[in-house]
């Protein structure tokens, strides 16, 4: 099945939204995985808009450095959405489909973000502080990425 630049687009927001729905219901790893597959769709759907062929990984940051390479991006706003990136690519793996609670707590132990989140200390739950930072990180992008893609569609019906 090939999927059309929108496909992915729709995709990013309804991941996103079911993301926040598991976070709800305290599945912090299925949150944590489906909000970063909505964060890998929006930046999949603005590379389909300018690549048809889309052959790619499910690397987030090498997906953000194709988009960036397609010159999509402006300057000062590229380093914020970076940031998120690279917030979501810290925790968020495609295998994370797999993990259960112990597996997402001993992942989480490995990168050190069982005691802090960048310079916040992390008190309670680890999962549950990554998983929200995660999701925080991933609107963030997929909010970009919807104001890029207005941006685009509205240049080129001029």
């Amino acid at each position: 099945m090939k999927l059309a630049a929108a496909n992915y687009r729709a995709a990013a927001r309804t991941r996103l939204d079911e993301a926040r729905c598991l976070y709800g219901g305290r599945f912090w790893a299925g949150a944590t995985y489906l909000a970063g597959r909505g964060a890998e769709a929006i930046l999949r759907g603005l590379l389909a808009l300018r690549e048809p062929r889309l052959e790619s990984g499910h690397d987030l940051r090498d997906l953000l450095a194709r988009v960036r390479r397609t010159g999509m991006l402006r300057e000062r706003n590229d380093a914020e959405l970076e940031n998120a990136v690279n917030e979501v690519a810290v925790v968020w793996r495609n295998n994370l489909r797999f993990a259960d609670d112990d597996l997402f707590r001993w992942l989480l132990r490995q990168q050190k973000r069982d005691r802090s989140i960048g310079r916040t200390p992390v008190k309670g739950e680890p999962e549950k502080a990554n998983a929200k930072s995660v999701l925080e990180a991933c609107e963030r992008i997929i909010s970009r990425g919807d104001l890029l893609w207005k941006r685009l569609q509205s240049n080129s019906e001029k």
